[in-house]
């Protein structure tokens, strides 16, 4: 059975977005979803932070100032421990720590929204 699945920490990035009351009820309604990682992932997680150039990328000196969450690897993560797809907006920029370039480096598919909905035979 295929689902739709995220991770714990992408709470704490979303909680960040004040005035945003609409998405905040809407992760209390559905907070089964967000997963905490399993051991498997951890392993994942250091992997890309083992790597200088994500770990760099990824948690910048803003991000540590502010104590700002970052999801990025744990989605990858999950993913990869559950042989998922990420989906994402982001987009594959040469050298940088984005979700696309974190799933390239570690082996896992990612896709857009639109590639989602067109893997899943979704029709409006």
């Amino acid at each position: 059975m295929k689902k739709a699945i995220s991770v714990r920490e992408a709470i704490n990035e979303i909680k960040r977005y004040k005035g945003e009351s609409r998405l905040i009820e809407w992760l209390k309604k559905n907070s089964i979803i967000f997963i905490q990682p399993t051991q498997v992932e951890y392993t994942y997680i250091k992997d890309i932070f083992d790597n200088e150039h994500f770990r760099n990328n990824i948690i910048t000196r803003q991000n540590i100032l502010e104590g700002r969450p970052v999801a990025d690897p744990f989605v990858v993560a999950k993913a990869n421990a559950m042989n998922g797809i990420v989906v994402t907006q982001e987009k594959y920029k040469q050298n940088s720590g984005k979700i696309p370039n974190i799933c390239e480096f570690i082996d896992v598919k990612c896709t857009n929204l639109e590639g989602f909905m067109g893997r899943e035979q979704w029709k409006f």
